[in-house]
């Protein structure tokens, strides 16, 4: 009996050892392709690599804001507006493009376009 556990311990030992090359030389291999990746150049890379690479999904922040009650028509004017031309759009969508077109603008422009909105109380307002 202990000639037979003996042998079987001695078995399943060497299929671990086996085991732990194979995980071992696939550990290897990948480390290999991965470092053969970081070394091309930018100047090497074309699109169809690029676009290979999973994208990560952009990061949303939520957050709250006070507006206006005309500030407010003005963005369901504005969703309105985009679905006459047939570009639905929500809220967010909105602000975000104001976003970007106030960020191009010139400093002189940009500085203009500020003063033209009305300062609010910060806060939520106090129900009585």
């Amino acid at each position: 009996m202990k000639k037979k556990l003996s042998d079987s311990l001695r078995i399943s030992l060497n299929e671990e050892r086996e085991s732990v090359k194979a995980r071992n030389s696939s550990i290897e291999s990948r480390l290999a392709t991965a470092e053969e990746i970081f070394q091309e150049k930018d100047d090497d890379i074309d699109e169809k690599s690029l676009c290979s690479v999973k994208k990560r999904p952009l990061k949303v922040v939520r957050d709250t804001f006070s507006i206006p009650e005309s500030d407010y028509l003005l963005l369901n004017k504005c969703k309105n507006r985009g679905i006459e031309f047939k570009c639905v759009v929500n809220k967010s969508e909105i602000v975000r493009a104001g976003l970007i077109l106030l960020n191009k603008l010139p400093d002189e422009e940009f500085v203009k376009a500020l003063k033209l909105v009305k300062k609010i109380k910060m806060g939520r307002p106090k129900t009585s």
